[in-house]
């Protein structure tokens, strides 16, 4: 009886793991769903009316620009987003091929939208970039940067006065003076990066077609740079030859390293020991773990899985069980050489300086042409005087 107890419990487990993968799956096809749909109302209705918005900017193109920036709070922000972001594919590789785009509905409704948010007509316009719309997409994927504060960059190069320290608390009696903390404030500097990602288009570009693939090449890109990125912030080294992790230094790199002759319960609360303050709260640090360590995870008895602790299952995403009151993450990104990346995830930023810009390029042995996305984004540790990550090995 009790082996088959066990066998119950581990079905459950991994019933409660899908059902959180194939929920985070539900909502990211909705969404997708919705894109299609509001590019094909926009389509068939044109411009109606104007979205309480006001954007600035000193030319109509700067403004429109800023307006792909905005988030989406508005239902009409967001169709008309959606549409500039069909019609900036579809009119950059009709531009890269030579052939015409202006004749199109595509054109005509993005005008239409171009005059309604600039008050000008862009006839002549195809947008650098797209809309916020499609970084949403990018955060829809479960990942570890998500579990990071994010912050806006004004700037390419962007200062945080983040945290400051030595300010003390002490009784003071009636008609006693205060005597001033000799505080002083620690910053972290955001440097933006560039990250880029591709995709092929060889098949003729109509507009029904861009309608048609808009999901698929909008999924496409929200998970190449959700991975990239992913794969960045743990195994990013600057004094790395790759051409992808030499970006930053990430987590592997800037965490304290902790030798275990054996991989278990006892030597996650050693690490989470070892930051001293910042592994007190359990809602602030996290574990990450590869797919075979999170296997042989799911058979302590200390582990709690999502089937026991129910509706806060979703309380981080892509978390599957909880070591210690500590959510689990599972990340295919973690080398095998580490047992476990045990963090702060308050002491970690993530910056993002713009969204997604748009460059195209034909290869002429393929015969494709290629449409590339570029992202740039910020990854920086908070300084403590204690270890904000350490690493497990």
């Amino acid at each position: 009886m009790e082996k088959l107890i066990k066998e119950v419990e581990k079905t459950l487990e991994a019933v409660s793991g899908v059902a959180e993968r194939l929920a985070a799956n539900e909502r990211l096809i909705k969404a997708l769903e919705e894109r299609v749909a509001n590019v094909e109302e926009v389509l068939a209705k044109g411009v109606q009316g104007r979205p309480n918005i006001v954007v600035e900017g000193s030319t109509p193109y700067e403004r429109f620009e800023n307006f792909l920036t905005l988030k989406a709070e508005d239902p009409t922000i967001a169709k008309w987003q959606d549409l500039s972001d069909a019609y900036t594919i579809f009119a950059s590789i009709r531009r890269l091929r030579g052939q015409p785009y202006d004749g199109s509905w595509l054109h005509k409704r993005f005008v239409e939208v171009t005059k309604a948010v600039t008050g000008a007509d862009l006839a002549n316009y195809i947008p650098v970039g797209f809309s916020n719309r499609v970084l949403q997409l990018i955060r829809l994927q479960p990942s570890v940067p998500q579990l990071l504060p994010q912050v806006d960059m004004p700037t390419e190069t962007f200062k945080i006065p983040l945290s400051i320290s030595g300010i003390n608390v002490a009784y003071v009696a009636a008609g006693t003076a205060i005597t001033p903390s000799d505080a002083s404030a620690q910053g972290v500097t955001l440097e933006a990066k560039k990250l880029a990602a591709a995709v092929e288009v060889a098949d003729e570009v109509s507009e029904d077609a861009i309608v048609a693939v808009l999901p698929e090449f909008q999924t496409a890109l929200a998970v190449a740079f959700a991975e990239g990125l992913e794969n960045a912030v743990i195994n990013g080294d600057a004094s790395s030859n790759d051409p992808l992790l030499k970006v930053w230094n990430g987590l592997v790199k800037l965490a304290q390293q902790h030798d275990v002759t054996t991989f278990d319960a006892a030597s996650i609360m050693q690490a989470i020991a070892l930051m001293g303050k910042l592994g007190v709260n359990p809602n602030e640090v996290v574990i990450v773990v590869n797919p075979n360590k999170y296997a042989e995870m799911v058979q302590w008895s200390e582990v709690s899985t999502v089937d026991k602790y129910g509706a806060q299952a979703t309380v981080v995403t892509g978390e599957l069980a909880k070591v210690w009151g500590r959510p689990v993450v599972v990340s295919a990104f973690v080398p095998s050489n580490v047992h476990a990346l045990v963090f702060n995830r308050r002491a970690f930023l993530l910056g993002m300086r713009r969204g997604l810009r748009v460059e195209t390029q034909r290869d002429i042995l393929k015969q494709v042409d290629i449409l590339a996305a570029t992202l740039r984004v910020a990854f920086a540790q908070v300084p403590y005087d204690v270890p904000a990550a350490v690493k497990i090995v």
